[in-house]
């Protein structure tokens, strides 16, 4: 619902002006829109907000006398809740065997931009982010959990540009193995002690799951999610359905990190 196009807003103050319905789950879903305000959501019901955008979608169809207008490209989020809403889960991963392809078409991506593929006659688009794909190719693998570069730049991108010059100290193996060790010293120290300790190898145990799928994560998250081989390892506890309208509906979180100095990052 976070990311409705105009089309869609005013569908669905078409639907709020109609006789005969509840009025308040239109006015509670543009109110979302507009505020991204989480607690709202505890007055919609799924099945409800999923009746109201389909009607919303039936209404856009034109008559057969009228030009229709070009149809936009989905994004990959959109993508996802569609194939998901449409029990239609494996075309998920078709979408991302396209993906994988078009972005195995270069090397190194330099630029941020948009690619289009299609999926079953479908023209779909993601966005290639070269920073978290350096990221996710480079500097992360199942044993390397990310780092801290020590740079005096304006953001992060300047200083993965660059990260030869400065000094990189990677989360590795080792690195960890010093954790544990101190970890361990002051276990009996602290009442919540041996917590730590857990939580840190229930974290890793999770992660070393999800890390083969680290670059479709960077770029085409939702789809990743929802992809039959990892959703076991993702979410197994959620239905297909509430995991879309879950994560559709979480606040997004900027990608630049402008913060000066260290600038250290975890995966």
């Amino acid at each position: 619902m976070n990311s409705l196009d105009q089309s869609e807003r005013q569908g669905i103050t078409n639907y709020y002006t109609r006789q005969n319905i509840d009025k308040q789950l239109p006015r509670l879903i543009l109110r979302f829109y507009n505020t991204k305000d989480i607690e709202l959501l505890k007055h919609m019901e799924l099945e409800k907000v999923e009746e109201c955008l389909k009607a919303v979608n039936r209404s856009k169809i034109e008559p057969d006398n009228k030009k229709k207008p070009k149809q936009s490209k989905l994004n990959t989020t959109a993508l996802a809740a569609q194939l998901v809403f449409d029990d239609n889960q494996a075309q998920i991963d078709d979408a991302l065997k396209a993906i994988k392809e078009e972005t195995d078409k270069e090397e190194k991506h330099t630029k941020r931009e948009k690619k289009t593929y299609s999926v079953d006659g479908k023209a779909s688009q993601f966005i290639i982010e070269p920073t978290t794909e350096y990221i996710a190719k480079s500097l992360t693998e199942e044993t390397q959990y990310g780092g801290i570069i020590y740079a005096e730049v304006d953001t992060p991108e300047d200083g993965l540009k660059n990260i030869s010059k400065y000094k990189f100290e990677g989360l590795t193996e080792a690195y960890l193995s010093v954790v544990r060790e101190k970890l361990d010293r002051i276990n009996d120290l602290l009442e919540d002690g041996q917590a730590i300790s857990e939580k840190l190898k229930l974290y890793l145990q999770a992660r070393s799951r999800i890390a083969p799928f680290r670059q479709r994560l960077q770029d085409a998250p939702m789809l990743q999610v929802l992809a039959p081989v990892s959703y076991t390892h993702l979410r197994a506890h959620e239905t297909g359905r509430n995991l879309v309208c879950r994560l559709l509906l979480e606040k997004k979180t900027s990608p630049r990190d402008r913060q000066k100095s260290r600038m250290p990052y975890s995966a």
